[in-house]
C-alpha cells in the first residue's frame, strides 16, 4: 500500500511519521510506504498511479484551497481513496463520501490510517486503481481483442463504426469473456451483482 500525505506543517508531516511507524508495526504489515507533499505544486506533480491512497490538508501554505485543488485532480483522474485531515474542515468543498472521509486534527492520523487500510484490505484499489486489475484487462482489450476487431469500427465498415459508448459495451464485453475463460478458482458472490439503484446514470 502507497500512501500520498499532502502536508505543509512540519510537525503534522513528523507526527504521521511516527505515527505511521507505530501503525504498521501494531498491525504488523510489510510493504506499506508512504511519499510526502509540501504544497500544492509538489502534489500535483507527484500525484501518478502508483498511488493506493491520499491523505490531505485543505490548507497548504498560504493556499487555503490548495488542498481542494488536489482533491479535484485525484477525483478527476485517480481511482483512490482519500482521508482529509485538517484543521479547517469547514473549508472542505466536497461532501463526505465513502470512498472520502473528513478527519480534524483532534482526531488523529490513527483513523485516518485505519479507513484507509479498511479500503485497502477489500482489494478495491488492487482491482480499481490506476495500477490494478482493471487497467489489465484494459491494456489486453486494447492491444489483443481491438486490433482482431478494428476494421469493423471505421465509419467505412458496414457497421459504420462504434458510438463511445458502444465502444465501451465491447470493452466490457470483452473483460467479462476473460474472466470467464480463464481457470479461476473463485467462486461467484452475490455481491458482485449489486447495483446501486439511486444514483443518476452520467448521459
Amino acid at each position: 500500500m502507497k500512501i500520498i500525505l499532502v502536508e505543509d506543517e512540519i510537525s503534522c508531516i513528523e507526527d504521521f511519521e511516527v505515527t505511521f511507524q507505530r501503525y504498521i508495526e501494531q498491525h504488523n504489515v510489510a510493504g506499506y510506504k508512504y511519499e510526502i507533499a509540501e504544497s500544492l505544486e509538489e502534489a500535483l506533480s507527484k500525484l501518478d498511479s502508483s498511488f493506493d491512497a491520499a491523505i490531505i490538508d485543505l490548507k497548504l501554505k498560504d493556499n487555503i484551497n490548495g488542498g481542494n485543488e488536489v482533491i479535484d485532480r485525484i477525483k478527476n483522474n485517480f481511482r483512490i481513496p482519500i482521508a482529509v485531515l485538517t484543521g479547517t474542515p469547514n473549508n472542505l468543498d466536497f461532501e463526505s463520501a465513502p470512498l472520502m472521509k473528513l478527519f480534524t486534527r483532534d482526531e488523529g492520523y490513527d483513523n485516518a490510517l485505519d479507513f484507509l487500510v479498511g479500503i485497502f484490505n477489500t482489494g478495491l484499489t488492487q482491482v480499481f486503481g490506476g495500477s490494478g486489475l482493471l487497467e489489465k484487462a484494459l491494456r489486453q482489450v486494447f492491444w489483443k481483442s481491438i486490433p482482431e476487431s478494428l476494421e469493423h469500427f471505421t465509419p467505412e465498415s458496414p457497421y459504420c463504426g462504434l458510438t463511445h459508448k458502444q465502444l465501451l459495451r465491447f470493452a466490457m464485453s470483452h473483460i467479462i469473456e476473460e474472466l470467464e475463460s480463464t481457470n479461476s478458482q473463485d467462486p461467484s458472490n452475490i455481491a458482485e451483482t449489486y447495483i446501486y439503484p439511486g444514483q443518476e446514470h452520467e448521459k
